[in-house]
């Protein structure tokens, strides 16, 4: 059998925030759903961070998506960190760690 990944839910950081919408708190159900479907996370690289938001590149040569976080991300961060995106779940992992992200409009 494959080795298993375990990782950190965090929450957004903000003080007082209780919200488990995309880019806040992450919900044990959203944790366990992308637990449970590894096939649907992809290998990414920070393009950018500024300000809550971050900027990836989907390897390899994958598309630009820009996702939200509540609270900055840019002490964990910078330009060419390898991540983890599960796009359906909303979350961004960065090394042990996910994070509940909001993926940006592409309008």
């Amino acid at each position: 059998m494959g080795q298993q990944r375990i990782s950190v839910v965090t929450g957004c950081g903000a003080q007082g925030c209780a919200s488990f919408g995309s880019g806040h708190n992450t919900h044990t159900v959203q944790a366990t759903l992308a637990g449970t479907s590894p096939s649907g996370w992809s290998n990414a690289v920070v393009q950018e961070v500024n300000g809550l938001c971050v900027g990836l590149r989907l390897a390899p040569d994958g598309p630009e998506i820009v996702v939200w976080h509540h609270q900055s991300l840019a002490h964990q961060l910078g330009v060419g960190t390898a991540v983890r995106l599960h796009a359906a779940r909303c979350l961004l992992e960065i090394g042990s760690q996910w994070h509940s992200v909001a993926l940006a409009d592409d309008d």
